[in-house]
């Protein structure tokens, strides 16, 4: 009885002590978690300041410090990727150097001024560029620019005015107004070299040919680049005046029933009057205004004053007038284009004119599934639009895929008959073609006819509808056919 008594007695003492002892194990442990705690957020703020600093080495090397844009480092790796690339696919680039005019005036000035200044000139240059080029501020006011994949020398010339059109625009620093200009020089891989320094150089080069021509100048390294270039700028500058269509000239090519003369169709090519360079025509004209953004306003005026010529050609009583207008399968997947066109031709006297657009891309292009070529042939054929396509070739094997159900008429030049009937099968083809069409009921027209004998050759080949001069007798009006707006 004692001895249980007793051990009554210690127990609350032992699990004092096994208390007393976990509760010394639990403090020690807490406090050394504590210990690790601190070392680790010191270890951490150590880490972040040194991730920090890196982070600010590292947008020092890749970046501009005052424009943000690719620090000089980081431009020459991709210009070098560049070379190696265009090396290996035998692609061609530019490379641009560009300054802008008299800026030291601005140097001299007061500094914050003239950096706020580069900056926007920086933002201005990276919104005028397209989203595959790069551009690089290698000291001061002189930027450096990459343009891959250049197919073509007036795809630089185009960038380089872009640019320069960019810095023409007023720059506002606080209240005071600045009128800048810019000059540029083009080296092109490989035709004037083959290497980052050497390509460099010659764009250097050109840029100091470029100040030596007067501001506001770009100049190719390679002279006869530089020939071709000056001519794409000023088609360029003239496209781009708001005085633009008092230039344009329209040209009516009469379509009509080869027995009996009777105008059936008018087809409408604008061109270019240029003051210096005479007169620009398709494709050099449709082209250049593709690249300068204003092919749709363009053709919508075209559009517009084709239909005033097609409704003096109608007669009472006779089927609506055709408009042929040369277009791209480019032109109808664009949007813009697709619902400026379709606008005009739900506005117009259907029983007077019958718009048709002829697609001057191969059948294999217009029947592509792109979706939006679907679309733009729908949208355009709800709106009255017809469609007819200008055959480059002729062939079994074209006329077999030849999509028939889609058009209204195929369109063959006079050279394109005859060349096809030197052919040995040439009379099999041209027979086959026929019979083609007329089965589909599709028409066929002939253009570039501008001799009786012409005529007459191509009537006894069974050709029943022609187009070119010889018929242009037939417009009410010739001061219509070469139209001054």
């Amino acid at each position: 009885m004692n001895i249980v008594l007793i051990l009554i007695a210690l127990i609350p003492s032992v699990l004092f002590l096994f208390y007393f002892r976990q509760n010394k194990e639990l403090k020690s442990s807490y406090l050394k978690l504590q210990e690790d705690f601190a070392r680790f957020r010191e270890s951490k703020e150590a880490f972040s300041i040194e991730l920090e600093k890196s982070n600010s080495e590292l947008a020092t090397k890749t970046t501009d410090a005052l424009t943000g844009l690719p620090a000089r480092s980081a431009f020459d790796d991709r210009l070098q990727q560049a070379i190696a690339q265009a090396a290996r696919f035998q692609n061609s680039f530019a490379v641009m150097s560009m300054d802008i005019d008299d800026f030291s005036r601005v140097d001299q000035g007061d500094p914050g001024i003239r950096d706020e200044l580069l900056v926007q000139i920086a933002q201005r240059l990276l919104s005028s560029i397209r989203q595959i080029d790069s551009v690089t501020r290698y000291a001061g006011s002189h930027f450096v620019f990459l343009l891959p994949q250049i197919t073509q020398p007036e795809t630089a010339a185009y960038v380089a005015s872009r640019l320069q059109e960019s810095i023409l625009q007023p720059f506002i620093v606080g209240d005071q107004e600045y009128r800048l200009t810019a000059s540029l020089g083009i080296a092109v891989y490989p035709l004037d070299g083959e290497s980052m320094e050497i390509l460099l150089q010659k764009a250097s080069g050109a840029l100091n040919e470029a100040r030596r021509g007067g501001k506001n100048k770009y100049f190719f390294w390679h002279r006869e680049i530089h020939a071709l270039s000056e001519r794409e700028s000023q088609i360029f500058v003239s496209l781009r005046s708001a005085e633009v269509f008092q230039h344009l000239r329209i040209h009516y090519s009469p379509q009509v029933a080869a027995n009996s003369n009777r105008i059936i169709g008018i087809y409408a090519m604008a061109g270019l009057l240029h003051p210096k360079l005479g007169e620009i025509t398709s494709p050099e004209f449709i082209k250049m205004a593709e690249h300068c953004g204003r092919a749709t306003e363009i053709m919508a005026w075209l559009f517009r004053k084709g239909i005033e010529e097609a409704s003096l050609c109608h007669e009472a009583g006779e089927a609506p007038v055709v408009l042929a207008l040369s277009v791209t399968s480019r032109q109808i997947e664009n949007a813009h284009f697709v619902y400026q066109m379709a606008q005009i031709a739900r506005e117009l006297d259907r029983e007077k004119v019958q718009p048709t657009f002829e697609i001057t891309d191969s059948p294999s292009r217009v029947h592509s599934h792109s979706s939006l070529i679907k679309q733009g042939f729908a949208t355009l054929t709800e709106a009255g639009v017809h469609f007819a396509i200008q055959m480059v070739a002729i062939g079994h094997n074209l006329l077999q895929k030849f999509p028939t159900a889609q058009f209204s008429y195929l369109k063959i030049d006079v050279r394109l008959v005859n060349t096809t009937l030197q052919q040995p099968e040439g009379e099999s083809i041209l027979s086959s073609m026929m019979t083609l069409t007329k089965n589909a009921g599709l028409d066929v027209v002939v253009e570039g006819v501008d001799e009786e004998g012409q005529k007459q050759y191509l009537i006894d080949l069974g050709f029943e509808k022609l187009q070119g001069r010889l018929f242009e007798f037939r417009l009410p009006g010739q001061e219509i056919t070469e139209l001054t707006i």
